[in-house]
């Protein structure tokens, strides 16, 4: 019982520890990914800035001019891209492409989602701001600023997926560094554990084991007298035990079913029972079991500790070509018990049967 608790005691313990890891864990690379994302936010702030300077430093452009000079002719893709906006009127998105899809509608119908909305109606003049954002179920880092040009609004936003910042090299070795850790110390805290359920384990089965043998041992002390008068008394060699005793002999054997091991049973059927009892004393051994039956020309046999094919190759040995094997099987203590067995070889009940030589 106390190492059950003890076990118990530190498989908890193991276990709180390692949701404490994974908690601290998972904790940390959020926050790297949060701080990860906010420098380049940044960066990114100052590019939108840069470009507004660009747009501003000539005056009198058109719109046209600003998108082919400016905007087209800077990097865009998939994952980063700039928006363009005069008095809440989309002018230019990502591309071409794009900007046929969108140009003269309204801002909100590109940014449909309510935090980006929200980014983009809360736009200070001349300040650029950032902020993480949903479009069409991706992520995106949005750098933004509102800004007057020519008496008109305009809104100049770049946006950028998150993803692509979290998939920078240097970003993924440090987060690969803390999942290791992390999984380094759950590994080690759940093989302490397993280390010591198995002590925990291997000291309960001793303790079990050492129980048997004592309750073992005192049944067998019980029985050990009566065994050695059985087998100083009879001569398995010369005696045929009647039949009321096969039934005693395959419930013991039950019994001791892991001590006496393989077992093979035989019901044969011979045409001369004396001549054959004493062939039986010469040939067969102590370890072969004879028992008489109603029928006098049939005999059950027990063959203790042999398999099927030594049975088989003791019988051919022993028997007349008029004798024959009715039944010859090995003991399968799984699915079959003592009363089956006997049922099998005297044909009889054992329900009525008693142990006479108890």
């Amino acid at each position: 019982m106390k190492s059950s608790k003890k076990f118990f005691l530190g498989s908890f313990i193991a276990v709180v520890v390692s949701l404490v890891v994974i908690v601290v864990g998972v904790k940390l690379i959020n926050e790297y990914e949060t701080g990860i994302l906010e420098v380049a936010a940044d960066q990114q702030d100052a590019y939108v800035q840069l470009v507004l300077d660009q747009i501003s430093i000539k005056e009198n452009r058109d719109d046209q001019d600003i998108i082919q000079n400016i905007l087209s002719s800077l990097d865009a893709s998939t994952y980063k891209y700039w928006t363009f906006a005069k008095d809440d009127a989309m002018l230019f998105v990502k591309d071409i492409v794009e900007t046929n899809k969108y140009k003269g509608f309204n801002e909100s119908t590109y940014y449909t989602s309510s935090d980006a909305q929200d980014f983009i109606q809360n736009l200070k003049l001349n300040l650029v701001s950032h902020k993480k954002i949903e479009i069409n179920g991706n992520d995106y880092i949005v750098s933004g600023v509102l800004f007057s040009y020519n008496d008109a609004n305009y809104r100049l936003c770049m946006l950028s997926n998150s993803e692509v910042f979290l998939d920078n090299n240097n970003f993924l070795r440090s987060r690969i560094n803390l999942t290791v850790f992390m999984g380094v110390v759950v590994l080690i805290m759940m093989i302490n554990a397993l280390v010591l359920f198995h002590m925990t384990n291997s000291a309960e089965r001793k303790n079990e084991l050492l129980r048997e043998r004592i309750l073992d041992l005192n049944y067998s002390n019980g029985r050990l007298n009566e065994m050695v008068r059985v087998r100083t008394t009879y001569n398995v060699r010369r005696m045929v035990f009647n039949r009321q005793m096969l039934l005693g002999f395959l419930r013991r054997i039950e019994l001791k079913k892991d001590r006496v091991g393989m077992v093979s049973y035989g019901l044969i059927q011979v045409a001369n029972r004396e001549e054959f009892l004493k062939r039986a004393q010469v040939l067969l051994d102590r370890s072969v079991l004879r028992f008489g039956l109603r029928d006098m020309d049939k005999l059950a046999l027990l063959f203790v500790q042999s398999d099927k094919a030594v049975a088989e190759d003791l019988l051919k040995k022993i028997l007349r070509p008029e004798d024959k094997i009715l039944t010859l099987d090995v003991w399968d203590f799984k699915d079959m018990s003592a009363d089956q067995i006997f049922e099998i070889l005297s044909g009889e009940n054992p329900e009525g049967e008693v142990e006479d030589h108890e």
